[in-house]
């Protein structure tokens, strides 16, 4: 009977035993052999021997493997992370010497994985102080800041910048700490390309610290921001119309009034709902999608389960709106419902995900060009 193991996979259970056991000179024995190799994909994510040496904290085989010409910044083939992503988010500071002392890449394209983060990205989502702050040192390497846009501490991917994750895991002394010691630059924006507004950090993302302390009606660590930047460009007068929602906005699109006013929000909560419904079902939508946006918009999770529990969570998926007008999105057609829960700021969707134990796909939080990468889902 011939095995169900695939060999890749089989080769992932080979490679993992000896590099947990740190057996090295077994692996060149068997590389010379024949049995394994150095150019191994591993398991399904295609892992590299390389990354596993990193996971189980290795910098000896780190460093073996790196002398037998794998790369240093190789990447795995699911999330396209590289073996200092890893380190970084564990915290294995010898490891992350290991790679960087041999040539891993903190900059450009084989440091990002496929959402756009870099190992300083990681180290904020494992919340690993020391391993940041080696980042951060690192920055006078790549030049100024501005130069190398993607390699700053102020640098977003799809989840934001170092803060902005550091918010949502609600470490509120990472937060005074890595906010402290980068200044101002770590809150502020470029509103909108056209305009004459442009701070330098490569970021033309209107979201900034304050919307992720806005959203979670997080008063303490809203209330240490003000403190620390009060004159930050979205609160200027002369500059906050240049953005097309305000911190006090997310907050009230999430019911947080009490934040929003700290923040100087003026508007209620239904006006500003109101105000950023630029959506609509389409034509032959079923009947359901006038409540499925209902909910969305009010926050009623009480009849989103309803509709989950008549309906199924296909309906999450299905592209039953359009945009009614030519808000800051732009006009678009064939919406689903998850492209609503993001336009209007649904971040407690989040949580009501985790309790219904609802697994999303992928391939929902990536552009459509990208989703082909992800294979079937």
């Amino acid at each position: 009977m011939k095995s169900s193991i695939l060999p890749a996979q089989g080769n992932l259970l080979q490679w993992n035993s000896l590099i947990t056991k740190g057996d090295l000179a077994t692996i060149q024995r068997m590389v010379e052999q024949g049995e394994l190799s150095y150019k191994d994909k591993l398991g399904e994510c295609g892992l590299s021997p390389l990354h596993l040496a990193a996971w189980h904290n290795q910098p000896e085989a780190c460093r073996f493997l790196i002398s037998h010409k794998i790369s240093p910044s190789v990447e795995e083939n699911f999330s396209l992370k590289a073996p200092l992503h890893i380190a970084a988010y564990f915290g294995y500071f010898e490891v992350a010497d290991v790679l960087l002392d041999l040539g891993a890449k903190v900059t450009g394209s084989q440091s990002r994985d496929f959402l756009g983060c870099h190992p300083i990205h990681y180290a904020a989502l494992g919340e690993q102080e020391k391993m940041l702050f080696l980042f951060l040192g690192m920055t006078h390497l790549v030049g100024p800041t501005g130069s190398k846009l993607d390699f700053t501490p102020k640098t977003v991917c799809t989840i934001g910048n170092i803060l902005d994750i550091l918010i949502r895991k609600r470490n509120f002394d990472l937060c005074d700490l890595i906010s402290s010691s980068v200044g101002i630059s770590i809150v502020e924006t470029n509103p909108r390309r056209e305009s004459t507004l442009y701070v330098g950090y490569g970021n033309e993302n209107t979201w900034n610290p304050f919307h992720s302390g806005a959203v979670l009606g997080d008063k303490i660590i809203v209330e240490m921001l003000l403190r620390k930047f009060p004159y930050a460009y979205c609160f200027c007068e002369e500059f906050s119309h240049l953005f097309d929602y305000s911190p006090s906005d997310v907050a009230l699109m999430e019911g947080h009034i009490e934040i929003a006013k700290i923040l100087g929000g003026v508007k209620t909560v239904e006006g500003c709902r109101q105000a950023f419904n630029y959506y609509s079902p389409k034509a032959n939508a079923p009947a359901y999608a006038g409540d499925l946006l209902k909910a969305i918009l009010q926050r009623d999770f009480s009849l989103l389960d309803k509709l989950i529990d008549v309906y199924g969570e296909g309906i999450l998926y299905l592209p039953n709106f359009d945009e009614s007008d030519k808000g800051f999105y732009r006009e678009q057609k064939d919406l689903n419902a998850l492209s609503l829960i993001s336009r209007l700021f649904c971040f407690s969707f989040v949580e009501w995900v985790k309790n219904r134990n609802i697994l999303i796909p992928p391939s929902e939080f990536l552009e459509s060009d990208l989703a082909p990468l992800l294979g079937p889902t």
